[in-house]
């Protein structure tokens, strides 16, 4: 399959994992005092990406954890409602060579792996969606995210989900 296809199969893959976090892992989040550095990091792109005011504050983080159709909300934001000034910040922090599915996996259990996978594959599919047409001919490129076809292995739900690496490129203007 193409790479739209696959960015298209691992969003919905992740909306789908969205739904299985339960409000006991919510609970659980919003427990923490001082969360370690990687989970801020995933709960900050989800607060940029839904445009909550303070994003990087964990105080913002949790009242956006309180609202009863925070899983809801995830479902309603589309690739093209991600912003360029959205999807720069969100990308800076998904670029840290420490940020990998297995490293969020043991930080922050299942429901920071579905999140985590819920932000790549929604930032893979803008990428792929706002790059620049190629003319007839030319060599299929890779999105700007990184390489297709890496594998997200073992989510919370046992499922495999494309993943596509951050390798830290930004996107194209």
């Amino acid at each position: 399959p193409d790479d739209m296809a696959q960015a298209q199969a691992a969003l919905s893959e992740a909306l789908a994992g969205l739904n299985k976090v339960r409000k006991m892992d919510i609970m659980e989040v919003k427990a923490m005092k001082t969360p370690p550095k990687m989970m801020q990091d995933v709960f900050t792109c989800i607060a940029t990406l839904k445009v909550v005011p303070q994003p990087d504050k964990w105080g913002s983080i949790l009242k956006m954890l309180s609202d009863t159709g925070f899983i809801r909300s995830l479902h309603t934001i589309g690739w093209q409602d991600v912003s360029e000034r959205e999807a720069k910040r969100v990308d800076a922090i998904l670029a840290s060579p420490d940020m990998t599915p297995e490293a969020v996996r043991q930080i922050g259990g299942p429901a920071g792996d579905i999140f985590f996978a819920w932000v790549v594959a929604l930032m893979n599919l803008r990428a792929l969606m706002t790059r620049p047409a190629q003319a007839e001919g030319e060599a299929q490129h890779t999105p700007a995210h990184g390489t297709p076809a890496g594998v997200l292995p073992n989510l919370a739900d046992g499922s495999e989900l494309v993943w596509v690496h951050l390798g830290g490129a930004e996107l194209e203007p």
